[in-house]
């Protein structure tokens, strides 16, 4: 019994020295080397502070650098916000309406040298969502994979890393501020060859991380970052770059319990129409193009030929009216988005189905001049039955019927002949937009379903 009461004493001790001790030097965390930016890149832009933001400030009025490099703007500083819990075995970062963050060795002051380590949750803010905002400041998000590689295959170098890295080094050979024993800074290995140079000014730092049972490791040698793209329920993409390597930032997947830094990227918002008309337009094999407006999109006369490939996107509360005259040839495309996120042709992973009512509907609709058939769909929108009413069909062949969800995926299909009434049952499909698939004598028709 008196070690169990040893025990719990030395644990609440312990936690009281996680929140209530400052260690040694206060280091800033903006701490960076003076230089003359490089001259000889392709954009003269590289390396200078995001246009129109320098600086951006987070909820607890940290104030971060900016830089922009290949068209995106990133932080040039890991982030540093929340409060600081201890590092030891099952002090996990939790859901509880607070920013927890982990200090290496649980000194707050290499927190402000290095910034905070996350698990992946609660840097995520518990979401799930690849580009969620987080614990980012407003405006900027988690930067996905695909983000990341943009950054990597940019600088596309096979010294990246060097250029990508801090010059903040034990024994650079640079010399000069670069060369220091204060933190921040890597490790030197020994060799004189691994060393960073700092070309674009992303200040790279090695905060190590804090291990998933606790415990801290690979301060000066490693610096891990997150990638908001989960690869499965328990582990997540992370950016890792190390002391004794000059090449590009490596690519991996951990489990989400580590405690890895975080850089964030500015959000980029689209300027998008409100409204757009797609009147007497023909898209030709091979291109593959993306249409997008906030409120509405209005498709009529409209040709996509076979091997053609467009995508049509809309705000989460506008409309997509495909009206008669939409034709696509078989083994041509025509898709149709509903973006919540507000991503339009940028991201299309982020759009979903959702529920619309259009009284513009065209619900009388024909293949073409020649096709005398008359074709009817009703009622639409529909809570769950739907009649296609075929009526005077002239046709050589069979009618091919398909019935798919937005993102492409086949409900039903049938193969018809002669003049009838067909009924589909959407009864167990979810409330959403629906499209039905039309082919008679070589020709492609689509017309929108609305279930309700």
């Amino acid at each position: 019994m008196k070690t169990i009461h040893l025990l719990i004493i030395i644990l609440v001790y312990s936690s009281f020295l996680c929140t209530s001790v400052t260690y040694g030097q206060s280091f800033s965390a903006s701490m960076q080397v003076e230089k003359t930016k490089t001259q000889n890149r392709s954009d003269p832009e590289d390396g200078d502070p995001c246009p129109g933001q320098p600086t951006v400030t987070d909820s607890e009025g940290n104030v971060y650098n900016t830089v922009l490099i290949g068209g995106q703007c990133w932080m040039a500083e890991n982030l540093n916000i929340g409060t600081m819990i201890c590092g030891g075995y099952g002090m996990d970062q939790l859901n509880n309406g607070i920013i927890e963050k982990y200090c290496y060795n649980d000194d707050p002051n290499l927190c402000d040298a290095y910034g905070g380590l996350y698990q992946w949750r609660e840097m995520m803010d518990y979401s799930n969502e690849p580009g969620a905002q987080g614990i980012c400041p407003d405006g900027w998000h988690i930067p996905t994979t695909d983000e990341w590689l943009q950054l990597r295959d940019y600088v596309g170098s096979v010294n990246g890393g060097q250029i990508l890295k801090s010059c903040r080094q034990i024994d650079s050979p640079l010399g000069g501020d670069c060369d220091t024993n204060e933190h921040p800074r890597w490790n030197d290995d020994g060799t004189g060859l691994y060393y960073g140079i700092d070309d674009l000014n992303f200040s790279a730092l090695p905060g190590g991380n804090r291990y998933m049972y606790g415990g801290f490791y690979n301060l000066g040698t490693q610096a891990y970052w997150w990638s908001s793209s989960e690869h499965n329920t328990y582990h997540s993409a992370y950016w890792s770059m190390g002391y004794n390597v000059n090449g590009l930032p490596n690519l991996a997947n951990w489990y989400k319990e580590d405690g890895y830094s975080v850089r964030c990227v500015k959000t980029y918002t689209p300027e998008i129409i409100k409204t757009l008309n797609l009147n007497d337009i023909s898209i030709p094999p091979d291109p593959d193009d993306c249409f997008a407006a906030s409120s509405q999109i209005t498709v009529s006369d409209f040709t996509v030929a076979n091997g053609g490939s467009v995508t049509l996107v809309t705000g989460h509360s506008g409309k997509i009216l495909l009206q008669e005259g939409t034709v696509v040839q078989n083994g041509g495309y025509l898709r149709a988005w509903i973006d919540v996120a507000g991503n339009y042709c940028d991201q299309p992973e982020s759009m979903l189905a959702t529920g619309m009512q259009d009284e513009s509907l065209q619900q009388t609709f024909k293949l073409s001049e020649r096709s005398q058939a008359g074709l009817k769909l009703y009622p639409n929108p529909t809570t769950g039955l739907i009649t296609l009413e075929i009526t005077d069909a002239e046709t050589s062949g069979s009618i091919s019927v398909q019935i798919f969800g937005i993102r492409g995926e086949t409900i039903q299909q049938a193969i018809l002949s002669g003049s009838h009434n067909y009924i589909f049952d959407l009864s167990g499909q979810a409330a959403g937009v629906y499209f039905l698939r039309l082919m008679m004598d070589g020709q492609v028709a689509f017309v929108k379903l609305i279930k309700q």
